[in-house]
């Protein structure tokens, strides 16, 4: 009677151990899926979101497209207040993504956002005395760091080059 029992037992709980690898495998199945969907949809999303970008940059190009095909009509002043629109509508174009220029002449070096390319007497030391090209931010966050000549004293760079 207890082999009985036994064998009764082994079998429910070989029955339960199926059901439950079977809801695994299931349940296992249904992540994967998952996975592939969310995937795919976010790849999805970054596409439209390249598309929604260039399409901003479409009339850009158009307009410089124009510029050079009138190249050889156009006036000097007319080329040069074309230009100047077409930069207007580009700095609105980043504008809209949030980007923008860093203001970095007359304010302290910060390596997060710029880059040190000279140094050159002046004051105050550690300075920004000159952008040779322009950071830019969007938002808060450096898309590129503004190549800048910085202010050192005499005495610095004596000590920097062993004088």
């Amino acid at each position: 009677m207890r082999d009985q029992r036994t064998c009764d037992d082994l079998r429910s709980h070989a029955g339960e151990t199926a059901t439950m690898e079977d809801r695994w495998k299931r349940a296992a199945a249904d992540l994967a899926n998952y996975r592939k969907r969310a995937e795919r949809e976010l790849a999805q999303q970054r596409q439209r979101e390249r598309e929604a970008v260039l399409q901003d940059w479409l009339p850009v190009v158009d307009n410089l497209e124009r510029a050079l095909m009138n190249r050889d009509t156009a006036t000097l002043e007319s080329l040069l207040e074309g230009v100047q629109a077409v930069y207007r509508q580009a700095t609105q174009v980043l504008g809209h993504y949030g980007v923008s220029r860093m203001q970095t002449v007359d304010t302290p070096f910060d390596p997060e956002k710029h880059e040190a390319i000279a140094l050159a007497p002046g004051r105050p030391e550690g300075g920004i005395l000159d952008e040779v090209n322009p950071g830019y931010l969007m938002h808060e966050t450096t898309l590129r760091p503004a190549q800048v000549i910085v202010a050192t004293t005499p005495k610095d760079e004596e000590r920097r080059y062993g004088i």
